[in-house]
């Protein structure tokens, strides 16, 4: 016998197939445009304007899956059609030609190095290219010959890499499995996004959340393109973030602070997500200084090897630090704060970017301060670290598509339209380059990036006058 919204229930079954149809269709028409562009490796050449579209489609079609889910009840055979086609997508992004993104190289690069015992924090790539071998041991410099095309197209080959060493051990396993191959990076890539996926499912359960929540980690097109079609390497952070979060709602906070190390020897911010868990110790103060220093053993292990071989001026941290900035939206405005105080100061243009990267870091510490100034239990968990990276990702010089991925597994977990809305609003980030081409960088700068981050802080602020929470601003 039929229930009553058997109808209802089609319906929405039905378009949410149809909006997986159309993200599908997009995800593929881009993959094999790239293909078709592949032999292009100056951004501004590129037909931007012919790729981007898609990305954005895939975007919009993205939304409206999470507003399916989000309404309705999701059928057991609907949430195994999702994680089909969410592996069906990544597998087919394999295929995909990462025209858009050259970091890739830099990890093949650093992974051959690392897995020829050699120690890829001792030399920028550059020492290596043709013409420059003598100043590079002669296995670096056979390395070099090794590896052609990828060695030649790392970016700012003449800076140190920048990646801590479990990234390292990434790129490393990567080259072990397929040499100099993509595909094999890619593999190490999925057997992280599998682990995640994994880790969200049983955290759901445990916390009683829907499981059908997990669609909107696995058919983020955010996710897809980053990850898959010009492989970036956040997806690797993912397990030990989320296992720090397990363990510190547990009240294992040892174990966080353990994991949250690891954490650190894939990217460096996790340390911010520290406080968070010692919290849970104040009234304990041996096992707080315990945690406090198991964690400063390994974040310290992890930045040894950097530190050993320096940090003069090709070293890819100091000038990360420094001067990267892309992007941004927020930080433009503090820049421009910040460049009010350095002339009243009497200060240069290097002084008042480093002030406006004081000032994140003061704005990103003061929201942590107030995140810790209650007990966490349950799903507050998720809230509390979904409200460390979002910050920090909102506020940093560096909005990159790729870094908006730091939030998602939290996202997972306690919805939010603010930061889901992103997946239709950041491939507009691609366009950039055909502005620069055309001489119009600063539209971009100061209005096209506001379509991407104006609708987050729109969003944002009307929650915060609505009083909603993030898993409630879903509803």
């Amino acid at each position: 016998m039929h229930k009553p919204d058997s109808g209802k229930t089609n319906s929405h079954h039905l378009l949410a197939y149809a909006g997986l149809g159309v993200m599908g269709l997009c995800l593929l028409a881009y993959a094999g445009l790239t293909r078709h562009y592949e032999h292009i490796h100056t951004l501004s050449a590129l037909p931007l304007w012919e790729l981007t579209p898609w990305l954005l489609g895939a975007g919009l079609a993205y939304l409206i899956l999470c507003r399916v889910i989000q309404q309705n009840r999701i059928s057991s055979r609907t949430m195994a059609v999702f994680l089909l086609a969410g592996l069906f997508l990544r597998l087919a992004l394999f295929a995909s030609a990462p025209i858009l993104e050259n970091d890739h190289y830099r990890f093949r690069w650093d992974g051959a190095v690392l897995a020829h015992g050699c120690n890829p924090y001792a030399y920028a790539p550059s020492v290596a290219i043709r013409g420059a071998q003598k100043e590079a041991p002669a296995q670096l410099a056979d390395l070099g010959e090794q590896a052609g095309l990828v060695l030649q197209r790392v970016g700012y080959p003449y800076l140190r890499t920048i990646y801590p060493p479990f990234s390292q051990a990434a790129f490393a396993l990567g080259h072990l499995i397929g040499g100099f191959s993509l595909w094999s990076w890619r593999l190490v890539l999925l057997l992280a996004d599998l682990a995640t996926l994994l880790f969200i499912a049983k955290i759901l359960e445990h916390w009683s959340l829907p499981q059908k929540w997990i669609g909107l980690y696995w058919l983020n097109p955010i996710l897809l393109h980053e990850i898959y079609a010009v492989c970036h390497m956040e997806v690797l952070l993912f397990p030990p973030l989320l296992g720090a979060m397990f363990m510190a709602g547990k009240g294992r906070s040892l174990a966080a602070s353990a994991l949250l190390g690891v954490g650190v020897g894939i990217k460096l911010w996790p340390a911010l997500l520290l406080p968070l868990v010692l919290r849970i110790e104040l009234k304990r103060p041996l096992r707080l200084m315990a945690g406090a220093a198991l964690f400063g053993a390994l974040a310290g292990l992890m930045l040894l090897p950097m530190v050993l071989s320096g940090l003069g001026d090709d070293s890819g941290l100091r000038a990360y630090s420094q001067r990267w900035e892309m992007n941004d939206a927020a930080f433009l405005l503090l820049m421009q704060l910040s460049r009010g105080l350095a002339t009243a100061l009497g200060l240069n243009w290097q002084a008042s970017g480093l002030l406006a990267r004081g000032l994140c870091v003061l704005l990103v510490l003061g929201w942590l301060a107030w995140l810790c100034r209650k007990p966490l239990m349950g799903p507050a968990w998720a809230d509390a670290f979904l409200g460390v990276s979002a910050a920090l990702f909102l506020l940093s010089p560096t909005q990159f598509p790729w870094y908006s991925l730091w939030l998602l597994p939290f996202l997972t977990l306690r919805p939010n339209w603010a930061f889901l809305i992103l997946a239709l609003t950041l491939p507009l980030y691609y366009l950039r380059p055909w502005f620069g081409a055309q001489g119009w960088v600063q539209w971009f700068d100061w209005g096209l990036v506001w379509l991407e981050f104006g609708p987050v802080w729109l969003l944002l602020i009307w929650q915060a006058r609505r009083g909603k929470g993030a898993w409630e601003a879903l509803a």
